[in-house]
């Protein structure tokens, strides 16, 4: 395991960040994995890493993640989020998300509908 660990290190110091993320798997260290993968800014490999962990930290690392990236103009995204933090029974996060999406819609688009729809998912 050691081996393991010092190989993704060096890995991850050279800034191949997907292959560091699957040695640090490799060796069982998800969290790990999951940090050094989203240092690779790849919102598909961390959505995949996320789906195939099974893990709530990861789920909610993922969904943080996803949070910075451009969720309000891409369904998919907001979608994953919304699931990962289900996954990991993180209602707070969930909440917390529903209120930036409904920040989104009143400041940007002026659509005071959708923001009470995000806020009422928010107070569920």
């Amino acid at each position: 395991m050691t081996i393991l660990m010092r190989l993704a290190k060096l890995v991850k110091k050279q800034g191949q960040f997907k292959l560091g993320a699957k040695i640090y798997t490799m060796a069982n260290e998800k969290m790990k994995g999951i940090k050094c993968l989203l240092k690779s800014a790849d919102v598909k490999a961390v959505i995949s890493f996320a789906s195939n962990a099974r893990d709530t930290q990861v789920y909610i690392l993922a969904g943080n993640f996803l949070q910075n990236q451009n969720w309000h103009n891409d369904p998919e995204i907001m979608k994953t989020i919304i699931s990962f933090y289900s996954k990991a029974k993180a209602f707070e996060s969930l909440a917390n998300f529903y209120d930036a999406c409904a920040q989104v819609e009143i400041d940007e688009y002026r659509d005071y509908e959708k923001a009470l729809g995000a806020m009422k998912e928010a107070k569920r």
